[in-house]
């Protein structure tokens, strides 16, 4: 606009700047050598070079990854934002920081931490009862202590607050089985 070149804008200043910041974010991209954008993945291969997606472990493979990026999208931003630039672009710590504007890598790194936490809390909702959730939660949120929890919960001890945490985590993991 001050130098005349830019005279009139065409639509919303809002869309402007989103064309400005994704073009930013092309940029660094390229300059980071990341060219395949979110979607654009290839099908994966088996041994015998035949798309994973049509065999039955391919198959069932999909339904949990497609079940898994469904619960990441409920947890909303950051974490949202954080776990997609980490885990399907291949971006460090210091690249998405660079990208979101964080001050600095360990931002993103508590961030990713807490996301994964919460992530683990949103399947724990689903999958167990009431008591077993509180177990989790206030181990893994509030950061409690084991024997915290015990006396909190009326359990006999820390022991029994380790036993019912292994036995949630298993049922959880269960719950994600190829089988």
């Amino acid at each position: 606009i001050q130098t005349g070149r830019l005279t009139q804008l065409t639509g919303t200043l809002c869309t402007y700047l989103f064309g400005v910041g994704k073009n930013l974010i092309r940029a660094f991209l390229r300059r980071h050598k990341r060219t395949n954008w979110l979607g654009d993945d290839p099908v994966p291969e088996s041994n015998s070079g035949a798309p994973v997606a049509t065999t039955e472990a391919g198959m069932m493979w999909q339904q949990t990854s497609d079940t898994l990026w469904q619960e990441v999208d409920a947890l909303g931003d950051p974490g949202r934002s954080i776990l997609i630039l980490t885990y399907k672009e291949g971006l460090s710590a210091q690249e998405i920081a660079d990208v979101m504007g964080y001050a600095s890598a360990e931002v993103v790194r508590q961030l990713h931490k807490r996301a994964r936490r919460d992530l683990l809390l949103l399947k724990a909702r689903k999958v167990l009862d009431k008591a077993s959730y509180e177990i989790l939660f206030l181990s893994l949120k509030k950061d409690m202590k084991d024997h915290e929890i015990a006396q909190k919960l009326g359990l006999s001890g820390p022991e029994a607050v380790q036993k019912r945490r292994m036995e949630c985590m298993e049922q959880i993991i269960s719950t994600v089985s190829f089988h």
